[in-house]
């Protein structure tokens, strides 16, 4: 087995599945395995950004790729939005104050 990548987007695309089937059923089961996963983005979105630069596409091999910093920008809003947590936008503008281009 080949060790996780750790891609950032992708995560933050599972969590939006998440959200999207609690609001459908309103488990209990999901709501808790909903917020450990923000928690997780929380305590390891420092690890993907690069100051003055594009973000990390996944930790494995520290790709930067301008396409999905703007990615993780726009998720970042979204999780903003369906969470009511600011954080969330003020690490999006974080990232994007990192790369100019944005």
């Amino acid at each position: 087995m080949q060790p996780y990548d750790h891609t950032l987007n992708g995560f933050m695309f599972a969590i939006f599945g998440l959200y999207d089937y609690y609001e459908l059923t309103k488990s209990d089961t999901v709501k808790d395995i909903l917020r450990a996963t923000l928690t997780t983005i929380k305590y390891n979105i420092y690890d993907y950004r690069v100051e003055d630069d594009i973000s990390y596409y996944c930790l494995r091999h520290n790709i930067q790729d301008p396409f999905y910093h703007k990615i993780h920008i726009a998720q970042l809003k979204y999780l903003t939005n369906i969470t009511g947590d600011s954080y969330f936008s003020a690490i999006g503008e974080i990232l994007k104050n990192d790369y100019w281009e944005y």
